[in-house]
């Protein structure tokens, strides 16, 4: 089942999101897409976001993404306490 892009407002839980196979940027809201994914046997918090133009799986957050973003951040926090 496959899910249309949202037109209602953005809440607090969906975030923006963009397929690395068609491009198409979209809100994913995490409650509606556990409820799309009803066939699926991993069933509900497996972490995939579906894209509703062409059906791609991709990880919602990539880990590999948030240690370079917390190395980053680290390192920038360092550096600022150096120059003060």
């Amino acid at each position: 089942m496959r899910l249309s892009v949202q037109e209602s407002p953005a809440s607090a839980r969906e975030t923006t999101h963009r397929c690395s196979l068609c491009g198409l940027v979209f809100r994913w809201d995490p409650e509606v897409g556990a409820s799309a994914c009803g066939r699926c046997p991993l069933g509900r918090g497996c972490g995939m976001v579906m894209c509703p133009n062409c059906g791609f799986e991709f990880p919602a957050t990539s880990r590999v993404v948030n240690g370079l973003g917390r190395l980053l951040s680290r390192a920038v926090s360092r550096r600022r306490g150096r120059r003060a």
